[in-house]
C-alpha cells in the first residue's frame, strides 16, 4: 500500500526536530510512504530520509520561505511580514500535492492537520485520512474556521486525533497515537543534588508555557535553592535557551536530569513526556490535554494546573522522584502504531472500491 502524508512541519535535515513524529510514523508504517512538505531554505527539495521519500515544495523565494516551521504556521500568520504569503503557500501546496498523487498513484493520503494538509487532501480525489494533533482541534471546535473544518472533517475517510482528550473537538475521531522512537541513552538514575537538574523541550510559543516555567524558578531561587535548566527548541534562545538541537542531545540532557518539565497551558499530546517517561526519566507536567494520558501521576512523575508558577514550583521542590513507570505509553510502540495505522488505511482505501 502506498500512502502519502501531507504536512506543513517536517524534519528540514538530520536531527532537525521539526515535525519528527510525522517522519516516525511514515518510517515505522512498513508502508510504501511518501511525505509532501514545505520547503525551507538549506533543505534538499526531494531526497529518502529513513526508507521515506520526500519532496518539499518552494512557494516564495529563500529569502522569504518563513511561513511554515520556526514558531509554527499559526504563529507565523500572526507576524504582519509573512502572513501576506498564505495564498502563495496554499497554491503551491496543493499544486505540488496534486503532481504527487499523478506521480506515485497512492492509494491513500495521509493529512497531518485539518489546515492547512487537510484542505488541501479534501480536494485531490484521493481517500484520506485526517490527524488532528492539537492545535488544529481547537480551531475546529470554536472561531472563525470552524465552518471551513466541518467541511474538511467530514469528507476524511477518517478523523483521527492523538489523544483521547482531543476527541471532544470532532465527535466519533478515532484516537491515532503517534509512534515513541528512541534514540540509543544510557539508563536513567537520578544525578547528584544540588543543583536541581531540569530540562525542557517545546517551541517558544504562549500554549508552550514558559513563561511559567522561568516564574516557577525565580520563585525557587528566592529560596536558596540551586538547579539547573536545560531548555531546547525553536525561538529559545530569545529566554536563555539552546535553540533546536538533535534527538541525541535531548536524549544525553535526560539521562542526566531529575526531571523533564512540560509546562504547557495546552497540549494535544505531548510526544516528549512519552519519550522521557520511556526513556526512564520522571516528568513534572501540566493536568492538561494529553499529558495525563502519557503521565500516570505520582507514579511517572507529578501533574500539577497549568498557568500556575507556585504550583510548578512546588512540585520541582519535590525532586529528586523515582524511575517512572510507564503504564500508560504503551500504545505509543511502534509496531502498535503501525498496526493501528496500516487498519486504518486499508479501510478507508477499501470504502473507494
Amino acid at each position: 500500500m502506498r500512502v502519502l502524508h501531507l504536512t506543513s512541519s517536517f524534519p528540514r535535515w538530520e536531527g532537525d526536530g521539526s515535525g519528527r513524529f510525522v517522519l516516525d510514523l511514515a518510517a515505522t508504517s512498513g508502508l510504501d510512504a511518501h511525505v509532501l512538505a514545505p520547503h525551507f531554505p538549506g533543505s534538499p527539495s526531494d531526497e529518502t530520509v529513513d526508507g521515506v521519500g520526500v519532496r518539499r515544495f518552494r512557494y516564495a523565494p529563500d529569502g522569504l520561505e518563513r511561513l511554515a516551521y520556526g514558531g509554527g504556521l499559526p504563529a507565523n500568520l500572526r507576524r504582519l511580514d509573512r502572513a501576506p504569503l498564505l495564498p502563495l503557500f496554499l497554491l503551491a501546496f496543493r499544486r505540488a500535492a496534486a503532481a504527487e498523487v499523478r506521480r506515485l498513484r497512492p492509494d491513500v493520503v495521509h493529512a497531518h492537520w485539518w489546515a492547512p494538509a487537510g484542505w488541501v487532501a479534501a480536494g485531490l480525489g484521493v481517500p484520506f485520512v485526517v490527524t488532528m494533533h492539537g492545535s488544529d482541534a481547537h480551531l475546529a471546535r470554536s472561531g472563525p474556521a470552524r465552518s471551513l473544518a466541518r467541511r474538511v472533517l467530514a469528507s476524511a475517510g477518517t478523523v483521527g486525533v492523538v489523544s483521547q482528550s482531543l476527541t471532544a473537538a470532532w465527535p466519533g475521531a478515532e484516537v491515532l497515537p503517534m509512534p515513541v522512537c528512541l534514540p540509543v541513552a544510557g539508563p536513567w538514575s537520578p544525578p547528584p543534588a544540588p543543583p536541581i537538574r531540569l530540562v525542557a523541550v517545546g517551541r517558544n510559543a504562549p500554549e508552550k508555557g514558559f513563561d511559567v516555567l522561568l516564574a516557577a524558578l525565580a520563585h525557587i531561587r528566592s529560596t536558596g535553592t540551586d538547579f539547573h535548566l536545560d531548555l531546547f527548541g525553536e525561538g529559545t534562545q530569545a529566554i536563555g535557551g539552546h535553540g533546536p538541537v538533535d534527538r541525541s542531545t535531548i536524549a544525553a540532557a535526560l539521562a542526566q536530569a531529575h526531571a523533564l518539565v512540560v509546562p504547557s497551558r495546552r497540549e494535544g499530546l505531548g510526544l516528549v513526556a512519552a519519550e522521557a517517561v520511556l526513556a526512564g526519566c520522571p516528568v513534572i507536567a501540566s493536568d492538561v490535554g494529553g499529558l495525563p494520558e502519557v503521565v500516570e501521576a505520582g507514579v511517572d512523575g507529578l501533574l500539577v494546573a497549568p498557568g500556575d508558577p507556585v504550583a510548578l514550583a512546588a512540585a520541582i521542590e519535590r525532586l529528586p522522584l523515582p524511575a517512572p513507570i510507564g503504564r500508560l505509553v504503551a500504545h505509543h510502540d511502534p509496531a502498535a502504531v503501525a498496526a493501528r495505522h496500516r487498519a486504518v488505511y486499508e479501510r478507508v482505501s477499501e470504502r473507494r472500491r
